[in-house]
């Protein structure tokens, strides 16, 4: 369990190495997703929730991605229908880079350590 002062991301690392330190048994159950993140850098992790279209802004909410994230900590929006079937309200995720500079975004669920589709957007300011 991580220390109570300890910041969201280093206890997200935390859980990551920990999840890829575990028995064979164990790591059966993450499947094999973390073996894809050996010789990869980790540029973005921590807590995303949905960015819903702001009432009477300036948008059309019809048009407003349906899965629309962003991370809480940083201004970084992505769109992923994987990620809201996952986690719902908010979860942990982190976006990996390997040595061709293509990313992949993991999505952390309590023991598993799943890869989801996503696109990229510019964060819409909200006010």
């Amino acid at each position: 369990m991580p220390h109570r002062n300890m910041p969201k991301r280093w206890a997200l690392a935390s859980a990551l190495l920990t999840a890829t330190a575990l028995a064979p048994t164990a790591a059966h159950a993450i499947g094999d997703r973390t073996s894809r993140t050996e010789g990869q850098v980790i540029v973005h992790a921590g807590e995303a929730s949905p960015l819903n279209c702001p009432a009477y802004g300036n948008y059309d909410c019809t048009k407003w991605p349906t899965s629309l994230y962003k991370m809480n900590d940083k201004n970084v929006c992505f769109e992923s229908s994987d990620v809201a079937y996952s986690c719902g309200y908010s979860c942990n995720v982190l976006f990996a880079v390997n040595k061709q500079q293509v990313a992949t975004l993991f999505v952390v669920e309590r023991s598993r350590l799943t890869t989801a589709d996503y696109t990229m957007y510019r964060c819409p300011s909200v006010y």
